[in-house]
């Protein structure tokens, strides 16, 4: 032990830095953005890739882009969600369920981002409540514009074109009109 006592101090340094350092700074990888949540309450987001300082705040990692694997199989990447498909109820009564994948980019503004946070608090939070809950409602609401059959024949193309614009522009709003022929 005689032989360490010149070194303690500069091991109890060294201790002190290893500890320390991780609550100081931190890392964003490419592909997600931080939220940091500073002990005085302050939230900031850190989207460019690299090195930020932390300065014993907390940190919420999201992925800038979140998928919805509704597909048959089992997703092969790494899928924020994934489960066999979206069950749906068309216009005339029947039922089908629907398959494929959606992609959702989280915004890209500080602001915003932070109202996502607010609301949702994890990358799954957003995943679940938001992209799960929107994309099942689009498929649904789609579904009930057609029958069945349409959806299976001719508008199989018009239903994906339908189900996409729901999706990244809002949901349509219909209205129900009875036409008599004279």
């Amino acid at each position: 032990m005689g032989f360490l006592k010149p070194y303690l101090s500069q091991i109890i340094v060294a201790l002190i830095l290893v500890i320390l350092v991780p609550w100081l700074f931190g890392i964003n990888n490419a592909g997600h953005r931080t939220l940091i949540q500073y002990p005085n309450g302050t939230l900031v987001v850190k989207f460019d890739p690299g090195i930020f300082l932390r300065l014993f705040g907390t940190t919420t990692v999201y992925n800038d882009i979140l998928t919805f694997d509704f597909d048959k199989n089992e997703a092969t990447g790494e899928a924020s969600l994934d489960q066999s498909g979206i069950p749906v109820r068309y216009q005339d009564g029947g039922t089908g369920t629907i398959y494929g994948k959606a992609r959702f980019n989280l915004p890209n503004d500080e602001d915003t981002m932070i109202l996502v946070h607010k609301a949702f608090r994890t990358n799954q939070g957003v995943s679940y409540k938001l992209v799960k809950t929107v994309t099942e409602e689009s498929m649904n609401l789609t579904a009930g514009l057609m029958t069945s059959e349409e959806a299976y024949t001719e508008k199989r193309g018009t239903f994906i074109e339908w189900s996409r614009d729901q999706l990244q522009n809002c949901k349509y709003k219909t209205q129900l009109q009875q036409v008599v022929d004279s």
